[in-house]
């Protein structure tokens, strides 16, 4: 199992699978589950100054969702909705279902970085608008 450390916290890679057209990594933090996913890009798409987008095996992909398993079940990461020093406080969704949960600061910035150099990619800067 590889093993991440940053500001102290420590994140361990469960499962890596790098299908071309849906690539995820499964990993740990302390006793919580979590998934984070890649999705292709289309350059015919408008987001292309709002999102990171990463290079890797010969595609171009952009950040999917990032998941929490809570009770059996994935709740979509929506937002922080209060901010500490160290941890802050999570909202996850499943359909109707609210869970709040206190993660690591700025924990979906982390999990992209992590789970994009698990999978080889590389980050691409936007182009800005001219």
């Amino acid at each position: 199992m590889k093993n991440y450390s940053v500001d102290r916290q420590n994140y361990r890679i469960f499962k890596t699978d790098n299908t071309p057209d849906s690539p995820y990594v499964h990993f740990f933090w302390g006793k919580f589950d979590f998934r984070m996913s890649f999705e292709v890009y289309s350059d015919s798409s408008s987001e292309m100054n709002s999102k990171l987008l990463f290079s890797g095996q010969g595609k171009k992909y952009k950040t999917g969702t990032l998941e929490l398993l809570h009770h059996h079940q994935w709740y979509q990461f929506i937002k922080p909705t209060g901010h500490g020093l160290v941890l802050e406080e999570t909202l996850w969704e499943k359909g109707e279902e609210k869970h709040y949960v206190e993660f690591p600061r700025d924990l979906s910035r982390i999990c992209r970085d992590i789970c994009a150099e698990e999978l080889g990619f590389k980050p691409i800067i936007p182009a800005a608008n001219s």
